[in-house]
């Protein structure tokens, strides 16, 4: 993965390990582990088998980039 400038790769502790900001009344910020989690639940869920993954923050933890890398198995009947 190319990382953009300041982007550094951590590893699943580490993403989990940033803390949320305070929302506001119209700003609802949702924790990284609750994007990766629901996003790996839906690609389990959906037949997808995670087989590789890579997360980046940049701006001190602030924004989050993940790639997941995924197969469909064949099923064969």
């Amino acid at each position: 993965m190319l990382l953009h400038c300041g982007a550094e790769t951590v590893d699943c502790e580490q993403l989990f390990q940033v803390p949320t900001p305070h929302g506001t009344r119209t700003w609802f910020p949702l924790p990284h582990r609750t994007i990766l989690g629901e996003v790996e639940t839906k690609l389990l869920s959906s037949g997808f088998e995670i087989t590789a993954e890579t997360h980046t923050l940049s701006h001190a933890g602030a924004r989050y980039f993940g790639v997941l890398s995924v197969t469909l198995p064949m099923k064969w009947e």
